[in-house]
């Protein structure tokens, strides 16, 4: 009796140390650091991570992973339209980068046609955008992948999963476009960044990683950061006051009681002071 006991306490000791190196190792492997903890906006390009730390772990390394919440919308003033809507046709539209290395692969954007009520039909209940992610294989070629529609005025998770010559771009917790390019990426040193005039919207919760991240531990990201809605819990700031509090009880109305700081206190035998005495 006392073996199979002593069996069963070194068995049960063996699978919790085995089970306690697993997920150190699993943890230390997928930790990530937020790189845009705080609101910002889109309206203007800002840098996420330097050149030379983007060129050593994202492009230089077999794989790669670069994902954020977005909320974006293009503004009447940012529309880029070539020319002007005659009769049904639409204009020519101009992608703007809302994501990626300039260079080397960029998340584009542009006013979808399902923006556009050219037919007569029901308006688009929610604005789209045209959406594509571009590769430079060199200097001056480069293949478009494109993607489905992205939805404005929501936040959703912009995922960009390398692995080697294969891009996988996830909506959320979806997949929607694999593609296998004929080359690698061309390795460029320039920085990570989000945003353009072009834009209007927001971005927060940025994160890279320099190996290709499973669809798995993106919905675990992005759950991690997100409420029981799917959007990030967005903290405004509180508005500034320009009156300090102790200073609001020397507004007294006419003929509304209060207590000004000029009045002597309650307590007969407390000194008190008078900015009038």
């Amino acid at each position: 009796m006392a073996i199979l006991v002593t069996s069963f306490i070194i068995i049960l000791l063996a699978t919790i140390v085995t089970y306690t190196v697993i997920g150190i190792v699993y943890s230390s492997s997928n930790t990530y650091t937020d790189l845009l903890p705080t609101l910002t906006s889109l309206s203007a390009e800002k840098q996420i991570v330097d050149s030379g730390t983007v060129k050593t772990s994202l492009l230089s390394q077999g794989g790669s992973t670069v994902a954020g919440f977005f909320n974006v919308q293009f503004g009447d003033r940012t529309l880029r339209m070539n020319d002007i809507l005659v009769g049904k046709e639409l204009p020519a539209m101009s992608y703007t980068t809302l994501l990626g290395v300039k260079g080397s692969f960029e998340f584009q954007i542009a006013p979808s046609r399902l923006f556009f009520d050219v037919s007569g039909g029901p308006n688009v209940q929610s604005p789209q955008s045209t959406a594509q992610l571009v590769v430079y294989t060199t200097h001056r070629e480069f293949i478009t992948i494109p993607l489905p529609p992205l939805t404005q005025q929501k936040w959703i998770f912009i995922s960009i999963l390398r692995d080697g010559r294969r891009f996988d771009v996830m909506y959320d917790d979806k997949i929607v476009a694999s593609h296998r390019i004929d080359v690698y990426p061309l390795s460029i040193a320039n920085p990570l960044v989000i945003g353009d005039k072009a834009l209007l919207g927001q971005a927060i919760h940025m994160f890279t990683k320099s190996s290709r991240a499973t669809p798995t531990q993106i919905s675990a990201l992005r759950a991690s950061y997100s409420d029981m809605t799917g959007q990030p819990p967005v903290k405004f700031p509180l508005p500034f006051l320009p009156i300090p509090f102790g200073n609001v009880q020397t507004a007294c109305i006419p003929g509304i009681p209060c207590n000004p700081v000029s009045a002597p206190p309650s307590n007969a035998l407390k000194a008190w002071s008078s900015r009038y005495a």
